[in-house]
């Protein structure tokens, strides 16, 4: 009876540390969130209007306002993560958002395909331009994975490329 045969072993992942190093990746930086207290204050008014006493407007009012705060942090977070998904599956990546908050990159077909999508972004740029990806790879030197991690922060860089505008203005545009 001939062996089972064995499946592939899935890539090493690139690790992204939280949703602040994905919004660097995409040329942007996490915003102060900050209240402006105008729900809180507006379920508060009418809470006592109906009669509800103090406490209760105040429970009630507080539970709206959180309920605000978790929808904006939500948009936000999943406008982040739409965007990056889409700039890194362009080149040939996909984004895996873990349990724990962290973010996963690995490719879809194989790091040497990543890497020269990458390298072609590069020199869509125009500040370097390797002619090959073993001339890409050489100018580390690299193995395409190494290749990938060290140049993720140019898959930004596609949308300015090839469509024009910056990435993060992608998140923002989201966000309306």
């Amino acid at each position: 009876m001939p062996a089972p045969e064995k499946k592939p072993a899935k890539p090493l992942p690139i690790p992204i540390p939280d949703l602040e190093h994905l919004c660097r990746l995409l040329g942007g930086k996490m915003p102060e969130f900050e209240n402006s207290g105008d729900t809180y204050a507006y379920v508060l008014a009418e809470a006592i209007k109906q009669g509800k006493t103090e406490a209760e407007a105040e429970d009630e009012a507080l539970k709206a306002e959180e309920e605000e705060d978790a929808e904006v942090w939500t948009k936000f977070k999943d406008a982040v993560e739409f965007v990056a998904d889409d700039l890194l599956r362009k080149h040939e990546l996909a984004l895996s958002c873990e349990k724990d908050g962290t973010y996963e990159v690995y490719p879809l077909k194989s790091w040497n395909v990543t890497a020269d999508l990458i390298r072609v972004t590069i020199n869509g740029v125009g500040y370097f331009h390797f002619g090959s990806l073993k001339e890409f790879l050489l100018s580390g030197p690299y193995r395409p994975r190494e290749a990938v991690k060290s140049h993720l922060h140019w898959v930004k860089d596609w949308q300015e490329v090839y469509e024009g505008g910056k990435a993060w203005a992608l998140v923002q545009r989201r966000l309306r």
